[in-house]
């Protein structure tokens, strides 16, 4: 209540602070004063700061920053008015003149509208009312009785009666206020709600109005999106006959809505996938709310097939549809490129895990059959004659194979045949009425060939491989589609087919290759006693004359002619024994006596026999043996022959000045090093992998000077890994080279041969 009454004091006084600044500007400028005008000025700064501390405080009540308490509100809009009128009535005391009456009435008139003004519009709250009146009464009888005049008595007199009965009008105006906010309290909730409820009304009425609109916008939109969706919607009854349908469905059938009306929708199922449907609708009509999901071959109202996935559910109980919904998909596109990828991968599947020809050819046909069904397929070959071979038709008759097996390709042979020999696509749609069946209406009737569509199977450079068939019992012709999955089949097939004929010339190839490598191996390996008889003989017989072991030659000359044919020929033994051993490692008829051997023994005989050379050409020769080397089990014959092969490249590629150094040691973990380092010509590092093949040599001029086979680092690799071991090539040209031969630990150990026999045997045979 307080508060209501404040709140209209409040409203009424909003013009107040713009209002008193400006009469007092006018009083300024129209009324004369005595008094300095100093004190003008601080009266008229006075009278603008308690109003702009008054608008401060409306402001900040009308925006919330103040508290809601009616008692505080009023006290401090109390003293606020209180000081305003104080020094309001001031103005009598600048502005009164005795000696300018109409100056002095003016300035009456002014209070007594003041008066008026503030009874009019504070008379809702005591204190308030009383601090605008009050001062300015006061100041009015003060006025009137310094004037000392009858006139300004009796004025006086009369304010004071005016103002007692303002006070009783005031009384009455606050009692009939109280009333008044009263009874609008009162009926403020009964007037709050009534307002509400209309705006609810109006607003559920724009409501219904937007929702009927949305509706009617809805329903179009549902009924465009449902009859251009991808996926289509029917609704059948218990009894299997569709009630409804969208146009997507209808065009999924090629038929209309109106035709699909009424029709059992198992009836559009092909015959092998009619009792799946079936079932379903059996499970969907057991309980409400039952789904089902079915999928198969579906044929539509041209004849096409097409591949459909359906869902549905049982929605009998709900009278809004009283039936069975169903989502029906054409999967046909997807089926066809799933099914495609498939036969795809299963081909190149067999073909990856080397799978016969027959077989592989048999997995596309199938998979071809499977992809479209009632067609029959098949797959015919080419050879070289021109003759055709079977391939594979696994769903046709056995007859077929008897007609076309051997059959020559020309224009007697069928559509199979045309296409083999001419490689172009032959298209016979129905064979009832074809010229190239004309004479074979028995043959046609007997394996029932309605249709047959023929593409050539051609390799990558254009050859003809044979021919891809699809065979339909009924006449029919082909789509796009059809086109394009045959003519991928016909790529498919060349691909199985180019790849096994290929692998079969690989094959023949490589034994060939294997028969006419053993033979030679086999061959050397037997000429062994023929070759090295005439080279002894060769040899004892100019040892025997060089020796003049029956007298002298006699000629000088002789002597010398004898000793070229000696070192001739006992070179050409070296070179022979090289190659007789690479020959019988290579056949796996080179075999190990092993023995527990002596290293050092075997490397002294080694470098005794290399020394002379080495004395020749001025190299130095260092043998490096480590005290700790205990003896080791292996092949006297053939770790002789590792180092005496080392030893003698090292000092035929090092020049005079230069070491050559035969070394051997146990490794950390064991394992046997036997290395041989020479300080000579080195090798380049892309000739390493060369010198290791048999017969292969590094070039250079003092490569050539030298001679001989290329087998002796060969040799060496092929003995070290006979013995476990393995053989490692270090080298840098102008520095020098080092071959390291490594054999494994149990060769110095005397448990070493009984547990390694079989890992040694493994060795040796390969």
């Amino acid at each position: 209540m307080k508060l209501a009454m404040f709140n209209r004091i409040m409203s009424n006084h909003r013009g107040l602070p713009l209002l008193f600044p400006l009469i007092a500007v006018l009083v300024l400028a129209t009324l004369e004063t005595h008094v300095s005008s100093t004190t003008i000025g601080l009266w008229m700064l006075a009278v603008i700061c308690v109003w702009i501390e008054i608008a401060v405080f409306a402001f900040r009540y009308y925006s919330g920053r103040l508290s809601s308490d009616a008692k505080k509100l009023t006290t401090s809009l109390t003293v606020r008015y209180l000081n305003a009128n104080i020094v309001w009535s001031a103005m009598l005391l600048i502005f009164w003149s005795p000696d300018n009456a109409s100056q002095d009435f003016f300035l009456l008139l002014l209070f007594v509208a003041h008066l008026s003004v503030a009874t009019a519009t504070t008379a809702y709250e005591w204190r308030i009312y009383l601090a605008c009146t009050m001062p300015i009464t006061g100041a009015i009888v003060t006025a009137c009785l310094q004037s000392n005049e009858s006139i300004y008595l009796g004025v006086g007199a009369l304010v004071v009666l005016v103002y007692l009965f303002m006070l009783a009008v005031t009384k009455q105006v606050i009692a009939q206020g109280e009333s008044a906010i009263s009874l609008r309290l009162e009926h403020d909730d009964l007037i709050r709600d009534l307002a509400k409820a209309k705006a609810q009304s109006d607003s559920a009425l724009k409501e219904a109005e937007a929702a009927n609109s949305q509706l009617t916008i809805s329903e179009r939109r549902f009924r465009a999106l449902v009859d251009h969706a991808f996926d289509g919607i029917g609704i059948i009854s218990d009894d299997g006959r569709i009630q409804f349908a969208t146009e997507t469905v209808a065009r999924m059938f090629d038929a209309t809505p109106e035709q699909l009306i009424g029709y059992r929708v198992d009836h559009l199922a092909t015959p092998e996938f009619r009792p799946e449907v079936q079932d379903a609708l059996g499970t969907l009509l057991a309980k409400a709310g039952n789904t089902a999901s079915m999928s198969g071959w579906a044929e539509t109202f041209s004849g096409r097939k097409i591949w459909i996935e359906t869902t549905a559910r049982n929605m009998l109980h709900d009278e809004s549809v009283n039936g069975m919904v169903l989502n029906v998909r054409d999967a046909t596109a997807r089926m066809s490129a799933d099914s495609e990828l498939k036969m795809h991968l299963s081909v190149l599947e067999k073909l990856a895990t080397g799978t016969t020809m027959p077989e592989v050819l048999s997995e596309l046909t199938s998979a071809m059959e499977e992809q479209k069904p009632g067609m029959r397929a098949s797959i015919l070959l080419l050879d070289e004659e021109s003759t055709l071979r079977y391939g594979s038709a696994p769903s046709l008759p056995p007859l077929y194979k008897d007609i076309f097996d051997g059959m020559l390709a020309n224009e007697e042979s069928g559509p199979c045949g045309i296409a083999a020999s001419t490689g172009e696509p032959v298209i016979v749609t129905d064979t009832s009425n074809h010229p190239i069946f004309a004479d074979r209406q028995d043959l046609v009737a007997k394996m029932e060939i309605g249709a047959v569509w023929s593409f050539p199977v051609k390799s990558r450079d254009g050859r003809v491989l044979g021919s891809v068939a699809m065979i339909y019992r009924t006449p029919r012709a082909p789509s796009d589609s059809d086109l394009t999955f045959i003519n991928g089949a016909a790529k498919l097939a060349a691909v199985a087919i180019e790849r096994r004929r290929a692998e079969q010339r690989l094959a023949e190839a490589l034994r060939t290759a294997e028969i006419a490598n053993h033979s030679k191996s086999q061959f050397l390996a037997n000429m062994s006693h023929e070759l090295r008889t005439p080279l002894n003989a060769i040899i004892g017989f100019s040892e025997m004359i060089r020796e003049e072991m029956f007298g002298p030659i006699g000629t000088p000359e002789y002597i010398e002619y004898i000793g070229d044919i000696h070192s001739s020929g006992r070179h050409l033994l070296e070179l022979i024994n090289d190659i007789l051993d690479i020959s019988k490692i290579e056949a796996g008829q080179f075999e190990i006596d092993e023995t527990w051997s002596d290293l050092k023994i075997l490397a002294r005989w080694s470098a005794d026999l290399v020394r002379p050379r080495a004395q020749e050409n001025q190299v130095t020769l260092v043998i490096d043996i480590a005290d700790n080397i205990p003896q080791a089990y292996v092949d006297e014959r053939a770790v002789k022959q590792i180092m005496l092969n080392l030893l003698s490249n090292a000092t035929k590629f090092t020049p005079a000045g230069g070491d050559v150094t035969l070394s051997a040691r146990l490794a950390d973990d064991h394992d046997l090093i036997l290395s041989v380092t020479d300080t000579g010509i080195g090798i380049e590092p892309h000739l390493i992998a060369k010198v290791m093949e048999p017969f292969g040599q590094a070039e250079g001029p003092m490569a050539r000077s030298h001679g001989g086979t290329g087998l002796g680092l060969p040799i060496t690799k092929s003995l070290a890994e006979i013995h476990g071991g393995t053989l490692i090539l270090e080298s840098e040209p102008g520095v020098g080279t080092t071959v390291t031969v490594r054999m494994p630990a149990w060769r110095t150990t005397r448990e070493g041969p009984d547990q390694h026999t079989d890992d040694q045997a493994q060795v040796a045979a390969q």
